[in-house]
């Protein structure tokens, strides 16, 4: 089987037997914070898309790799400052706790950049019911959250 083939499920299983609780728990976070996302393989690791790829993971010998890519390494560059981080990556140590609630801040985050963007490319005349519904719940919830002020998606039917 080559890697291209592989699903989430058998990149999971094919993990070393003490990572693949973390990693199930990595992927359950992530579709927490993106339910209408979908899950594909890309560059050889689990990655997260909607309308764009928004976040991947892997695992290596020592760490967990997160990429959300780098405007969200430095909008939560305070929150990561205890942890290797290169320009859209970066790395959760196995030795220490991995900070599941940050993945999903930084996934949620992720997402509501990516929905702002679209908006912007996308008239709202366009949009799906599942769309409108997802805009709704970023500007209530999401957006309020992170401090993010979008106008774009009050007056959504």
């Amino acid at each position: 089987m080559t890697t291209s083939s592989l699903t989430v499920d058998q990149y999971i299983d094919n993990a070393p037997a003490d990572r693949q609780e973390i990693l199930k728990t990595v992927r359950q976070t992530i579709l927490t914070a993106l339910p209408q996302a979908t899950e594909k393989i890309s560059y050889q690791m689990p990655t997260y898309h909607y309308h764009e790829n928004i976040v991947h993971f892997a695992y290596a010998k020592h760490h967990l790799g997160f990429y959300p890519a780098p405007e969200a390494i430095q909008h939560f560059a305070k929150e990561l400052a205890g942890y290797k981080t290169s320009k859209g990556a970066v790395q959760f140590p196995f030795d220490q706790p991995i900070p599941y609630q940050l993945i999903q801040d930084i996934t949620a985050w992720r997402l509501s950049k990516i929905l702002s963007k679209h908006a912007k490319i996308y008239p709202k005349k366009n949009l799906s019911f599942i769309d409108r519904f997802f805009f709704g719940l970023w500007h209530t919830s999401l957006g309020s959250r992170f401090g993010v002020q979008c106008t774009d998606f009050q007056n959504l039917t």
